[in-house]
């Protein structure tokens, strides 16, 4: 059998980081809204849903808040932005 099945994809996929929708879904999954990340974080729900939706060539970053977003998905910030 090849070792290229599903668990070499999953951790391929992992260094790669989250999507902005694998992100918006796992949030839905856990039951949790960007205004309640959005209220521990001390910022508005926009700002959330910006670093959510994070363009890589945007100058805000939103490193204080990333913590937020991964806590809210039981993940750390370097799952979901590997690089940054």
């Amino acid at each position: 059998m090849s070792s290229t099945g599903a668990l070499a994809n999953k951790d391929s996929a992992n260094r790669k980081g989250m999507t902005s929708r694998q992100i918006k879904a796992e949030l839905i999954l856990r039951g949790v809204t960007i205004r309640e990340i959005a209220d521990a974080a001390g910022v508005t729900g926009s700002a959330i849903t910006q670093i959510i939706n994070q363009c890589p060539s945007s100058r805000y970053k939103g490193y204080r808040i990333r913590r937020y977003i991964a806590q809210a998905l039981g993940r750390s910030e370097e799952e979901i932005w590997p690089s940054s």
